[in-house]
């Protein structure tokens, strides 16, 4: 089969064989040239395009670190740590994977969190180490179980 479909040529239907309900079946099967990237995938398809997802240096996060203040708004208990989400810009990864203010950063990578600081320095190190995500462990303020999530950011260029 493999040798079949190398000799054909694009546009060329060729018959392929298949085992199926213990028959062999004969399918024919048009040969189609690879598209070279995802922009002609996209030309040729009826989908729509994903839509564009920007990506600032602070990953469109505003945070801030654990006040008195912030748990009263919050609602945060008095032995929580991390750094709060305050808001959080549109059109960006972190809007699109669902993060919300109030919700608290406990860690980025396999590092703990307490200042907005160190939360910046944890994406820093990931571009510059060209990743494209970090993973972020963040308690979220609305959800069903108490238990925090891990929330892939993307960091790099989409």
């Amino acid at each position: 089969m493999m040798r079949l479909i190398a000799m054909a040529t694009v546009d060329q239907t060729v018959p392929i064989a298949a085992l199926r309900d213990g028959r062999e079946r004969i399918f024919p099967v048009t040969i189609k040239l690879w598209p070279a990237s995802a922009a002609e995938i996209a030309a040729r398809s009826n989908q729509a395009a994903a839509p564009a997802v920007t990506i600032p240096a602070d990953l469109g996060l505003s945070l801030g670190a654990i006040s008195q203040d912030v748990r009263e708004k919050y609602g945060l208990d008095v032995t929580q740590v991390g750094v709060v989400i305050t808001g959080i810009a549109a059109g960006t990864d972190a809007a699109m994977r669902g993060l919300s203010p109030g919700d608290v950063i406990l860690r980025v990578q396999s590092q703990q969190v307490r200042t907005p600081q160190q939360v910046q320095a944890q994406v820093d190190a990931a571009r510059t180490h060209h990743r494209l995500y970090v993973a972020a462990l963040v308690l979220k303020k609305a959800q069903d179980t108490p238990d925090p999530v891990w929330i892939p950011l993307r960091v790099g260029p989409p």
